[in-house]
């Protein structure tokens, strides 16, 4: 009887894929890490080394780390998609508030932006033409517009801005420095007047660098010279907060044991 002829075993030349496919998926985790930590915001931190565990251990085989919820949320999507929406709707809810009050006359404004809610107020309503010091009716007005802001507990931003017409004199040798002075001021009420949080704030100057009319007519300049206050969409943390406070009273303990320690 003829010997039946062994098969000769080949060996299987795809077997660097497996090692490949760990190396990839070591290296998506790490990367998860870096930018988690790149962020250093813990909440973002806590759900990247859920989704990292999820893509490393999975627990059911049809799961696929592709499809991943904690990476659509890491991404900006899903969860934090949902969040981006709430945060819209509270903008034009407060939006609509302001046009629909009645209070609020010709000069005073608002509109959604990528930044956040913009409520422009011109220079007519504040301030004397070349001035910071708040004119007749002016506290009565950001009465109003603190109310809104004390509804929504978002970062602020307060930027001042111009008409191309120059200006010079001891007090403000540029519209820069015109713009960034109404800012300010306009801040100062709200923080120090108003008692706003001012770690929610942020100042800006744009002297004439960014006109929303033409400065070619008087029309046109008159809407350029305005303050907005803009509540931004990204949140004030109540985390941030709280870490802030407790170093700064950290920060004055150890400054008053200094003191007393020279003292004696």
């Amino acid at each position: 009887m003829k010997k039946k002829q062994k098969h000769e075993e080949h060996e299987n030349s795809e077997r660097w894929l497996l090692t490949y496919a760990d190396l990839i998926t070591l290296l998506l985790g790490l990367f998860v890490v870096l930018y988690s930590t790149a962020q250093q915001d813990t909440e973002k931190f806590r759900k990247a080394m859920k989704a990292m565990v999820k893509v490393l251990n999975p627990q059911e085989k049809d799961d696929k780390p592709g499809n991943s919820k904690e990476f659509a949320v890491l991404l900006g999507e899903g969860e934090g998609k949902e969040e981006k929406i709430c945060k819209d709707e509270a903008l034009e809810k407060l939006k609509e508030e302001i046009e629909k009050d009645e209070k609020n006359g010709h000069g005073l404004s608002a509109s959604l932006s990528e930044e956040g809610l913009v409520i422009n107020l011109q220079e007519k309503l504040l301030f004397d033409s070349g001035k910071t010091d708040f004119k007749e009716g002016a506290i009565e007005v950001l009465d109003r517009v603190c109310k809104y802001l004390a509804k929504v507990d978002n970062k602020i931003k307060v930027s001042g801005h111009t008409d191309n017409v120059p200006i010079s004199n001891y007090l403000y040798p540029s519209n820069w420095h015109l713009s960034l002075g109404r800012a300010v001021k306009t801040s100062e009420y709200l923080i120090r007047k108003k008692n706003m949080d001012s770690r929610k704030f942020m100042i800006a100057a744009y002297a004439d660098t960014m006109p929303v009319d033409t400065n070619a007519t008087e029309s046109g300049r008159e809407k350029n010279r305005r303050v907005e206050i803009i509540v931004l969409r990204e949140k004030f943390s109540p985390l941030k907060k709280a870490e802030s406070g407790k170093d700064l009273k950290q920060e004055k303990t150890a400054s008053k044991e200094k003191n007393e320690k020279h003292g004696a």
